[in-house]
């Protein structure tokens, strides 16, 4: 479970949810394609291939970002690391 899973289910489950029903929830925002409730892509090529985006230095996630062939070439990769930019994660 990643951070904002972890701090959506807390929230949740403090509104009297039940932490099973919490979880449902959490995995139906994941299939409708909620940033940051599917699982982290990973870094396919370079110095970080394989670890995922998630895990990243800020500073390379910020390069990456202002690289226009990521954005063409990797849309979703480019659209993850925007997201985690933009959230602090």
């Amino acid at each position: 479970m990643n951070r904002l899973e972890a701090i959506v289910l807390e929230a949740l489950t403090a509104r009297g949810w039940s932490q099973a029903e919490s979880v449902q929830i959490i995995g139906r925002l994941a299939q409708q394609g909620e940033p940051g409730l599917v699982p982290a892509q990973r870094m396919p090529w370079g110095k970080y291939a394989g670890q995922p985006l998630n895990t990243l230095p800020g500073s390379y996630l910020d390069w990456l970002t202002r690289q226009a062939w990521v954005k063409e070439k990797f849309g979703d990769l480019y659209r993850e690391a925007r997201f985690l930019l933009g959230t602090g994660v």
